[in-house]
């Protein structure tokens, strides 16, 4: 049936292979390799996929089948080929890396994607010469292609990486939201604690208008900070006298999760939200004291005790 007139009775013939011979079945494996040069695309895809399960580690032969198929004229089979390439060559390959890193140029972008995230298979930490062209995927036009390079950025890179670093850094201002929140999702693995550089890029995040990427900037600072660091403080306090209430909200909540047990500044810094003008603030603010003020606190049971006469009921 891998001869049959139908391309998808191919597709089911060799898909079956693959699933009924054995890892290294020399005749298995010549048939999916003359079937990665058939005339219907979703059979040479097919192929490459039974090649992935047929084939072992590092065959030179197969891996030379696949290595033309990164050529093929139809994307969707460079992009198979490209994982096929990751699954067949061991880490450390250093002609699969050559092979897939032309491909990160590629004209499609799930092509370039796949090479992206198959770069991360073939190599180790701290290969600087993948590092150095996943860091270029950072500035790729698709939106997918830069998520996958922000991830494989962060997979390669040793902690504290500057080169990385200051690489993901600048998608802080990426147009696309989920960039932006994808960044700051992994900057505090890659970062050190205590960067003032970096926590004042990640606070200016608290005024983005996307409120997942909001909260991922208070999440961020959160970990990029020990309790009561004032530099962390710092880099939050302008943001409590933002013009956007829902920016002085986050701001708030920045300031309650970086609250040590002292009080102290954190404490004055969420007292003076209390009267806010607007009432998504002085909610905010009230809700923030219990992680700021210890129980008992004359002081601040006083300001609780004038507010129940705000005029909203949500503040009473």
């Amino acid at each position: 049936h891998v001869h049959d007139g139908l391309g998808f009775v191919r597709v089911a013939a060799i898909e079956a292979l693959a699933q009924l011979a054995e890892r290294g079945d020399e005749k298995a494996i010549e048939i999916a390799a003359r079937l990665v040069e058939d005339g219907d695309w979703n059979v040479r895809g097919a192929a490459l996929r039974a090649l992935c399960s047929l084939a072992h580690r590092n065959d030179a032969s197969v891996m030379q089948v696949v290595a033309r198929c990164m050529e093929d004229r139809r994307s969707e089979v460079r992009q198979a080929a490209v994982e096929t390439m990751s699954h067949l060559a061991a880490r450390g390959n250093r002609n699969a890396f050559k092979l897939v890193s032309k491909c990160l140029e590629d004209g499609e972008a799930l092509v370039r994607k796949m090479a992206v995230q198959a770069m991360v298979q073939l190599t180790e930490r701290g290969d600087e010469a993948a590092l150095s062209f996943l860091r270029k995927r950072l500035k790729d036009a698709d939106v997918g292609v830069r998520l996958a390079a922000v991830q494989a950025v962060v997979a390669l890179s040793e902690k504290g990486d500057r080169l990385s670093i200051d690489a993901i850094l600048v998608r802080l201002e990426d147009v696309v939201g989920d960039v932006r929140r994808a960044v700051l999702h992994v900057i505090c693995h890659q970062a050190g604690k205590g960067d003032q550089r970096i926590m004042e890029a990640v606070a200016r995040l608290m005024e983005d208008g996307v409120g997942d990427v909001r909260r991922a900037a208070v999440q961020a600072i959160t970990q990029l900070a020990d309790q009561d660091d004032q530099v962390a403080l710092n880099a939050v306090a302008p943001r409590l006298e933002h013009q956007v209430p829902v920016v002085r909200v986050t701001a708030v909540e920045a300031v309650a999760l970086l609250a040590g047990s002292s009080g102290g500044r954190p404490k004055e810094m969420i007292v003076s939200r209390l009267k806010d003008t607007h009432v998504s603030v002085r909610c905010a603010a009230v809700e923030a004291l219990v992680h700021v003020v210890h129980q008992g606190d004359a002081g601040t049971i006083n300001l609780t005790c004038e507010l129940h006469n705000d005029t909203d009921a949500c503040v009473r």
